[in-house]
């Protein structure tokens, strides 16, 4: 089958004399050495490896595991108080549909230290006035207990992040409760309000919405579960999941939102049931 292209290849080289050879061996070995640079480079360098091995050009939306990552490290810093709107409709959408509702910051050396900003859907609407109410009972309700009482020292933060795309005004708030000696509790919580329809957006809707598949997010959830589970087996303190709760099945997840970048969200907390400030982050 190759014999004959082999014969040809062996007449070529051997019709190949003086400076002619030299030539061509020596390119021959600078190719190799090139593809052995380009090789090193998309492995340890190209941002994009992940999405676009070949260096095509053609880089997709997809993100890769060190951009994911990088996200949950920050997620901290995603809480600024304040409403990020989608470039394409920063012109048309108003930016006070949210609001900070409700503000306390005070600290007693002894007693309490309390540093409060909860938000506020001002659209006037029953459903916003229902989450506007979960929000206060939730989170804000709670503050003049901290500061009347004073058997122990509480901290207690909660600040939160509005996001707007595709008429989905998505907000997140974090809460953080330290009270005396118990372990610190952390408690993330999330709503999706459509301003088109004045409904919730489920995440079955939201993931049609996105145009992501059911199954790709579930794969996501599973894996970031059972790697937190992993770690509860081997290192003492670790919050232990149920990685077979049906909690975790992609369409009962109720902590989600999508930023004004389009990054989706899925987040479960457990700071509100058990004395844990570990959270798991799934971003697709």
């Amino acid at each position: 089958m190759f014999g004959k292209p082999f014969r040809s290849l062996l007449r070529f080289f051997d019709e190949l004399s003086g400076t002619k050879k030299v030539v061509f061996f020596v390119a021959i070995l600078l190719i190799c050495v090139v593809a052995l640079f380009v090789a090193i480079y998309i492995q340890f360098f190209y941002q994009y490896a992940d999405t676009d091995p070949f260096m095509t050009g053609f880089v997709s939306s997809e993100k890769t595991q060190e951009e994911i990552t990088n996200m949950k490290n920050n997620f901290e810093k995603l809480f600024q108080n304040s409403l990020l709107i989608d470039e394409s409709q920063k012109e048309s959408v108003d930016s006070k549909i949210i609001k900070s509702g409700y503000q306390f910051k005070k600290e007693d050396e002894s007693f309490y230290t309390i540093d409060v900003e909860v938000p506020s859907i001002t659209k006037v609407s029953q459903v916003a006035t229902d989450v506007n109410t979960e929000i206060y009972n939730d989170f804000y309700s709670k503050v003049m207990g901290y500061t009347t009482q004073t058997s122990q020292h509480i901290y207690y933060t909660v600040k939160y992040q509005a996001f707007y795309k595709d008429n989905y005004l998505s907000i997140v708030i974090k809460s953080s409760l330290k009270e005396g000696n118990s372990p610190e509790r952390v408690v993330v919580k999330a709503y999706v309000y459509d301003t088109n329809t004045d409904q919730l957006v489920s995440i079955n809707e939201m993931l049609e919405h996105t145009n992501i598949s059911a199954k790709k997010v579930q794969n996501a959830i599973d894996k970031e579960i059972k790697a937190a589970d992993n770690r509860s087996k081997i290192f003492e303190g670790v919050y232990s999941r149920d990685v077979e709760s049906d909690d975790y099945k992609v369409e009962n997840a109720k902590n989600f939102f999508l930023t004004d970048e389009g990054n989706l969200y899925i987040v479960y907390t457990y700071g509100d049931t058990e004395d844990t400030n570990e959270i798991d982050v799934i971003i697709v």
